[in-house]
């Protein structure tokens, strides 16, 4: 995904080099033991999908760098500090092939470490008003609706409909706002920052149904985290969902969730075998279809054509 991201990206390459100098100034401050904390979680860094989308956005309109850098960075730090505290919730012991913050330095530095990244968001979009520190706080607000929406979903009787909504919060609108806050600061009119919006609720629900059909189907080595890490904490997902309604394995697979020890390979066998694994991407492909629809709303330009290459390869990524 980063290269694609790279590939798509290009006309925003400076901008993306920017955001990086921009979080690293950010955080140079902070004290030995948090620097330490910092350092990790940076080192795990990710895809930068979230500040790629606020300014490909952008782009597509009036580009008013400066801002769309900042809230760009904002956009990635409130990321970081909900991965940060995910792990502390999740007790994960990796992040993407490293030791999680909370792994080595404990839970409390690694809470700090989240709310720090979250006060360094907001000291950096303050200037910009009201409007956007309140998009960035709906950011929050929706992850932590969304996690709670996940907890709520333990246990094998869980519905689509609660699945859906859990991922909306977890994930999708985040993306939205990405995508709409680039296109109100470089000056796009209501509907257009609404239809750009949309864009990335699409692709942000197709973004996380794939993840978590990777979770069941990936590798260790793609994912940096070991496979099956959402159904040992007890998290049933959307392949999981489509499974329990199938008469023939559902009875087998409660079986195996509720063992002590989880088989993961079973799992993974009667979920491919059920075309659990299929009817979930067939979601996650209708997602990024409606996404690449709304982009024909924009007139044609390197920018939308980079948007529609992420929303293609976000359902091709490989296990």
């Amino acid at each position: 995904m980063r290269e694609v991201l790279g590939q798509a990206c290009s006309i925003v390459g400076r901008e993306m080099v920017s955001v990086e100098r921009t979080i690293e100034a950010l955080l140079a401050p902070a004290g030995q033991q948090l620097s330490a904390a910092i350092e990790q979680a940076i080192g795990a860094e990710g895809k930068r999908l979230r500040p790629a989308l606020v300014l490909l956005s952008g782009r597509l309109f009036s580009f008013r760098r400066s801002r769309l850098v900042s809230i760009a960075a904002a956009m990635e730090l409130v990321h970081m500090a909900s991965l940060v505290h995910d792990d502390v919730i999740d007790r994960a012991e990796t992040r993407r092939g490293r030791a999680s913050v909370q792994q080595r330095f404990g839970n409390q530095v690694a809470v700090l470490l989240g709310d720090y990244f979250l006060a360094k968001a907001l000291e950096l979009v303050a200037p910009m008003g009201p409007n956007v520190v309140g998009a960035i706080a709906g950011v929050v607000n929706d992850l932590v609706e969304g996690e709670f929406a996940q907890r709520r979903m333990n246990g094998s009787r869980v519905s689509e409909e609660a699945y859906l909504a859990s991922i909306e919060y977890k994930t999708a609108r985040f993306l939205a706002t990405c995508c709409r806050l680039g296109a109100r600061v470089g000056g796009a009119a209501q509907e257009l920052c609404a239809l750009l919006g949309e864009y990335g609720r699409h692709l942000g629900l197709a973004f996380q149904i794939r993840d978590d059909v990777l979770d069941l189907v990936g590798s260790e080595a793609h994912q940096g985290k070991p496979v099956g890490s959402d159904l040992r904490q007890g998290i049933i997902t959307l392949p999981v969902i489509h499974g329990m309604r199938q008469e023939r394995v559902a009875e087998h697979l409660r079986e195996l969730l509720a063992a002590e020890k989880l088989d993961i390979e079973g799992v993974r066998h009667l979920l491919v075998g059920a075309g659990s694994i299929d009817y979930a991407l067939k979601l996650a492909e209708d997602h990024i279809r409606q996404a690449k629809e709304l982009l024909t709303g924009i007139p044609a330009s390197v920018p939308r054509e980079a948007l529609s290459a992420i929303a293609d390869f976000s359902i091709r990524r490989v296990s």
